[in-house]
């Protein structure tokens, strides 16, 4: 192949993956974006919904994901094309890592939202939390049911308010 062949079939490439929409209908976009809510909410195992994201779905469903590290040095992104909504409020971007990047939030499945915490907080039935060991886990915490004493720290979902209008809200637990 020549250099001019080389170079016509790289812009057709890249002519193609700039003006073609990511693969993926309305449909499969929409599932996805509940999953990834299901995985900020803990409704679901969160990290392996982010994982299998970033394998299966790295830039199709209306997403770009991307993962590096290994470890506890783990960190994955997954960019939501139109974002995620929690009660008003909107993400763009869904994360995961060990090491949390917010002072008082041990999320580790999380995203950085946009709008008014109190009303997630309300509409979510987050509490504050209590003194102790879970308070460092976040500011707001959906409360443990009774009777699952035998689980140490089960999936949490927390909240935390950062600044003006924006906050953390997402999936945590003990690491061990």
């Amino acid at each position: 192949m020549n250099y001019f062949t080389v170079t016509k079939i790289f812009a057709l490439i890249s002519l193609f993956t700039l003006f073609c929409p990511a693969v993926g209908t309305a449909e499969q976009e929409q599932a996805l974006k509940d999953r990834l809510v299901d995985a900020l909410l803990c409704r679901t195992s969160s990290l392996d919904v982010i994982r299998e994201t970033v394998k299966f779905h790295p830039f199709d469903s209306g997403v770009a994901a991307t993962t590096w590290g290994d470890g506890l040095d783990e960190q994955n992104v997954i960019i939501v094309q139109g974002g995620l909504g929690v009660a008003g409020a909107t993400a763009s971007c869904v994360r995961s890592q060990f090491a949390s990047p917010y002072e008082n939030f041990q999320g580790i499945v999380f995203a950085e939202f946009k709008g008014d915490y109190k009303k997630v907080v309300a509409e979510l039935n987050l509490k504050p939390s209590a003194k102790g060991p879970s308070s460092s886990l976040g500011k707001f915490l959906f409360p443990r049911p009774k009777g699952e004493l035998d689980e140490v720290c089960p999936p949490t979902v927390i909240l935390t308010p950062l600044d003006g209008d924006r906050f953390a809200l997402g999936c945590g637990w003990c690491n061990g």
